[in-house]
């Protein structure tokens, strides 16, 4: 009767094992399967600063309906008319430098994934002159199948408002 107690907890122990080990390794392989959407949008303004819509468009939906609101014109939809759009725009420029601040922010909810992050774009023109422009860039990722694209994207830089007036009481 012992032995048998004592085998049967055995058996109990082994698969308490089994059980924890699994749950670790699943635990340790949806970390990994995690996204890392900070260089994610770093690759994206690699991309973008080659000047070449082409090589942007691998992060991006080709959802016709898609919306992608940029500086200049007001808004794109769907990729094809944003592609073009930024080629046409590019064609006035000999370089774009893209530098993100460290205020990437992130919300994931399931398949959906809302990235925001402030930055500035320094633009050389083919005259040779510069513009410098501080922008705000939130991108909506949507997962499809097993790969992250923009679905949505609003790229923006505030106005220069002139001082406000000194209130005297």
């Amino acid at each position: 009767m012992l032995r048998m107690l004592v085998s049967s907890l055995r058996r109990s122990i082994l698969a308490l094992v089994a059980l924890a080990i699994v749950v670790l390794v699943s635990a340790d392989f949806a970390r990994a399967a995690e996204p890392d959407f900070k260089a994610m949008i770093n690759k994206v303004g690699d991309a973008w600063e080659t000047l070449d819509p082409a090589k942007a468009g691998i992060y991006y939906s080709k959802d016709a309906s898609a919306v992608y609101f940029d500086i200049a014109p007001l808004k794109y939809t769907g990729w094809d008319a944003y592609a073009t759009g930024t080629k046409d725009v590019f064609q006035n420029f000999s370089s774009l430098a893209i530098t993100m601040n460290d205020d990437v922010k992130i919300d994931r909810h399931g398949d959906l994934a809302i990235t925001t992050v402030t930055g500035r774009a320094d633009v050389v023109d083919k005259s040779g002159a510069k513009q410098s422009l501080e922008c705000r860039w939130t991108l909506v990722w949507e997962k499809q199948k097993d790969t992250w694209l923009i679905s949505h994207e609003h790229l923006s830089t505030p106005l220069s408002m002139p001082p406000m007036p000194e209130h005297h009481e």
